[in-house]
């Protein structure tokens, strides 16, 4: 699979609900989707977490690499990269 980061993908699927169960502020929110992935079967209950961006700090190996994981990522709605950990 030749995807890039930030790049949206059909493996997303489509998001049939979304209900918020629960808002703290600005900083928190939690909601509860049904969706639908691409070989078409229904995942209900899907939970789903939002929060504001933020910076993340991690270590550098003494050989100056920082590993990162590449995922397909639901919440975000695209291919991201993430910290390990």
């Amino acid at each position: 699979m030749n995807l890039k980061i930030g790049e949206n993908s059909k493996l997303m699927g489509k998001i049939l609900d979304e209900k918020v169960i629960f808002c703290a502020g600005p900083w928190l929110e939690v909601s509860r989707q049904n969706i639908i992935i691409s070989d078409e079967r229904l995942i209900k209950d899907y939970y789903k977490i939002n929060q504001p961006s933020y910076p993340s700090i991690t270590e550098v190996e003494p050989v100056e690499k920082v590993f990162c994981n590449y995922r397909c990522s639901h919440r975000a709605r695209r291919n991201t990269l993430t910290l390990p950990g």
